[in-house]
């Protein structure tokens, strides 16, 4: 134990010392925008690490594993792109980017908001993680009637979101077509407060996500039965195919296929570390693909697109992103605080993770929505996610920045202490594989309602349902119907 930290040790302080050599060789201005990106890195893999020694093995399945990467991402792309592409931005960057010009100096100053952040929550999950090995135990998977009880619920809600989309044309999460999805929004916002809510608990990221990932999670406590393996091929395949040909909105092929492997790594068989580098490449790589071609429901407009892109003559590394996008909102938003044009922040926005908790029906005031806020002050707004490091600049900073760090890695260490001792029941199972699954959104959006948000109004409503629905149908199963896995 002791030489593999000592290895691990030398591992990060070598790392640490290659790279303060390469930002000194090179030009104070590439220096500015490598050494938040090097940062990162030595933090992400310096997280890795550790929890490699601590659980034995790769911490696939671990809580904090999928933040630190996908805050790792959203801190490195952006500065990356800017390096590549000559440290300039243009008209197919992101627009607020484009327009403001950001300096070298003025582009590294926001990106240390985000390494600061990361680094805050590797020390919060890491001082409060319980240092426990990786859970051996394989949840018993679920009785038959609760089995019955979810698929029923997924073919109503299905149902439910299908007919919304054909009587009513709203459809956020499928064929990304501009024109489209702007109707379907505005015909969102003109429908009554509780249609809203009720679309939004079941839509992203909400209760058809946690049906899906329990299918996945009964799927691979029976990998053994052919059945269930050729199901999930057939799902995948169609996944895949679908998203190809369509290109909508990626976040369910992502987050399903994120989960696979994590499911895959946990109860079936740990991966080795270059399945997981190439096949985190690969999805990364398509996630990005898909990015640029999409924008029309046909897919040889969106071959166009793509083409278009390539032979500009402009560099491919300037194009927006995810990433960029999100970074170009940010960045706006500080420049917007730091000359005074901001103005003044409503209260309920600097305790937005409180007031979107209560519903709209009980309290004496309206909530207002972010975005539009946003758009009325900017002078050239654009993409814009409401996400931690918004809510630090607009709050109190620097301290409110590592106090959301802190607070969230200090929240995931005791999700997984708290997992870990219910690790046989699948409902516990499920929650804590929910969580890590969304946790990548803790860098999109609001860290905080969104994890609570989706535990009180998204899995426990579900789970109340599937008992009551279970115990109704429990003496009427037959037991030939989908045979449980054995114990193991």
């Amino acid at each position: 134990m002791y030489s593999r930290l000592v290895k691990n040790t030398a591992i990060f302080i070598f790392v640490g010392f290659i790279t303060l050599i390469c930002v000194f060789i090179i030009d104070a201005d590439t220096a500015l925008i490598a050494a938040p990106i090097a940062a990162t890195l030595s933090i992400a893999f310096f997280f890795w690490q550790t929890l490699c020694h601590r659980r034995g093995e790769i911490p696939l399945a671990d809580a904090g594993t999928l933040t630190v990467l996908a805050t790792a991402f959203y801190t490195v792309i952006p500065p990356l792109q800017f390096w590549l592409s000559g440290m300039q931005h243009t008209t197919l960057s992101a627009w607020q980017l484009y327009i403001l010009a950001p300096s070298p100096r003025e582009f590294a100053a926001l990106t240390w908001w985000y390494v600061v952040y990361l680094l805050c929550f590797v020390l919060g999950y890491l001082v409060f993680d319980t240092k426990t090995k990786r859970s051996t135990v394989i949840p018993r998977p679920p009785d038959q009637a609760t089995i019955m009880s979810l698929l029923l619920l997924f073919m109503i809600l299905s149902g439910t979101m299908f007919a919304i989309r054909s009587f009513y044309g709203i459809d956020l999460y499928g064929v990304y077509d501009i024109e489209k999805m702007y109707v379907a929004y505005e015909t969102l916002l003109n429908m009554p407060l509780a249609f809203r809510q009720f679309y939004g608990i079941i839509g992203h990221n909400g209760v058809l996500l946690i049906i899906k990932l329990a299918i996945l999670i009964i799927v691979f406590l029976n990998w053994k039965k052919n059945v269930y393996r050729l199901s999930f091929y057939v799902w995948i395949f169609t996944l895949v195919v679908s998203n190809i040909l369509w290109m909508g909105a990626r976040t369910d092929f992502v987050l399903m296929s994120i989960a696979s492997a994590i499911l895959y790594h946990r109860f079936v068989k740990p991966l080795k570390p270059v399945p997981i580098l190439l096949g985190g490449t690969g999805l990364l790589v398509l996630f990005l693909m898909i990015g640029l071609m999409r924008g029309s429901a046909n897919i040889d407009t969106n071959l166009e697109n793509f083409s278009d892109i390539r032979q500009s003559s402009q560099t491919i590394f300037s194009t927006s992103n995810e990433f960029d996008a999100l970074f170009g909102g940010n960045y706006d938003l500080l420049q917007m605080k730091q000359t005074g044009i901001l103005g003044e922040v409503p209260l309920q926005f600097r305790l937005y993770d409180l007031v979107m908790l209560i519903p709209q029906q009980i309290l004496p005031y309206e909530k207002l929505d972010v975005q539009e806020w946003y758009v009325s002050r900017s002078h050239i707004p654009g993409f814009f996610m409401f996400n931690p490091i918004s809510q630090s600049i607009i709050g109190f900073g620097w301290v409110e920045l590592i106090f959301r760090g802190l607070f969230l890695g200090f929240l995931f260490a005791k999700l997984r202490a708290w997992y870990v001792r219910r690790d046989s029941s699948f409902w516990p199972t499920l929650l804590y594989f929910y969580l890590v699954i969304i946790s990548y959104y803790t860098i999109r959006g609001t860290a905080l309602y969104m994890l609570f948000a989706s535990v009180l109004f998204r899995f426990i409503p579900l789970y109340l349902i599937v008992r009551l629905l279970a115990n109704r149908k429990r003496p009427q199963v037959n037991n030939l119907l989908l045979p449980l896995a054995p114990r193991r």
